[in-house]
């Protein structure tokens, strides 16, 4: 059986095998699986299956990122990759549109192991060669996204840098 240790204490080790198969469940019924990476990052997987990039989110508000990563990756899988600007997903309680921008990253990350991980074991979910990944970004309070001038740190977001890997070995 293979196992990872976890490098938080109050965690243990993990099942990957069982996991897989509940992914597996997940995205034969929905078309993605989320997961949440470690305590501030959330990413789908599966989505590489019908050729779309996998989404990630970084914030340690768990559930919300369910949420938002659900929403975008159930209208991209009917819609298509659309990575303009999205105001017509969700609002705030005033009714005011929650702004989503979108950062096209790539796996290699260390975060992203269990991405890679998934599609080299179950390549038949993974339809592009190097699976992307594309993280959402979120407005703070003064209208500003994590990679811009002035943006307020206690908003956290932790914005990634655009690169490229080969992950081909």
């Amino acid at each position: 059986m293979e196992k990872w240790g976890s490098d938080t204490p109050e965690r243990e080790e993990v099942d990957i095998a069982a996991i897989n198969k509940i992914r597996i469940k997940y995205i034969e019924k929905h078309g993605f699986s989320i997961n949440h990476a470690n305590d501030e990052h959330t990413v789908t997987i599966g989505m590489c299956a019908h050729g779309l990039p996998d989404l990630l989110i970084s914030s340690r508000d768990l559930e919300t990122n369910k949420i938002i990563l659900s929403c975008i990756a159930k209208d991209w899988l009917k819609n298509g990759v659309n990575l303009q600007t999205r105001d017509d997903l969700f609002e705030y309680d005033g009714g005011k549109p929650f702004i989503l921008k979108f950062n096209v990253i790539y796996n290699g990350e260390p975060m992203f192991s269990h991405n890679i991980d998934f599609y080299y074991t179950h390549p038949q979910y993974q339809k592009l060669k190097s699976p992307e990944v594309v993280q959402v970004l979120w407005q703070n309070y003064q209208g500003l996204y994590p990679d811009e001038l002035g943006y307020d740190k206690a908003c956290y977001q932790y914005y990634f840098t655009p690169w490229v890997i080969d992950i081909r070995h």
